[in-house]
């Protein structure tokens, strides 16, 4: 586990680099923006590190700016973290995700529609569209994994969001997480696989 600085960005991240890392070998991005609470970034890169020596990736945690809530000042920050992070380790840009939860969500979609050149991917955990997206374009792919975990009142929200985007022609995957949700690792190694297998889409 290593801390990084997103450039001049005043944010606390936290990144779990597999021990078996080469830069011969072209690593998985996956970016994790919080919901409205606060967690901790050392348990959860525990919780990912053998996915990430299984799969090659590298998992991010940062933190709000201010407080436990994301803002229109954290706008720059999946950007500056996804080329941090290509400057210092060798990045498979076919497996550059970047997950929301929660309150999350909003940043993370409007990072993935506005850097579709960097992003390839977007994992909404109880995250429903907030925004209207833009037309799908087929040369700079953007697959979706939503992800249906505790929130009974976002459920329906999530179901609408599955097809909004379908309806647009995206890559679309859902999912009803069981009692535990994301604290399984059955399921966090299902999600894995999930982006491990973005690059043979």
């Amino acid at each position: 586990m290593v801390a990084v600085r997103p450039g001049e960005l005043p944010h606390e991240v936290w990144a779990c680099v597999p021990d078996n890392y080469a830069p011969s070998v072209g690593h998985g991005l996956v970016i994790w923006l919080q919901g409205s609470n606060a967690v901790d970034p050392k348990e959860l890169l525990s919780r990912w590190a053998p996915h990430c020596l299984r799969q090659e990736l590298i998992f991010v945690v940062p933190k709000p700016a201010s407080g436990t809530r994301w803002s229109a000042a954290d706008a720059p920050l999946v950007r500056k973290l996804v080329e941090e992070m290509q400057s210092s380790y060798t990045i498979d840009p076919a497996r550059v995700v970047v997950v929301g939860q929660e309150g999350g969500g909003t940043l993370a979609y409007q990072a993935a529609f506005e850097q579709r050149e960097l992003i390839r991917a977007l994992i909404a955990v109880d995250a429903p569209l907030l925004i209207r997206p833009p037309e799908n374009e087929p040369l700079q792919s953007l697959s979706f994994l939503l992800l249906k975990a505790g929130n009974a009142l976002l459920r329906p929200m999530v179901t609408q969001t599955a097809a909004t985007l379908q309806a647009l022609k995206f890559p679309v995957t859902t999912k009803d997480l069981p009692a535990g949700g994301l604290s399984d690792p059955a399921e966090l190694a299902e999600i894995a696989r999930w982006v491990d297998m973005l690059d043979r889409i």
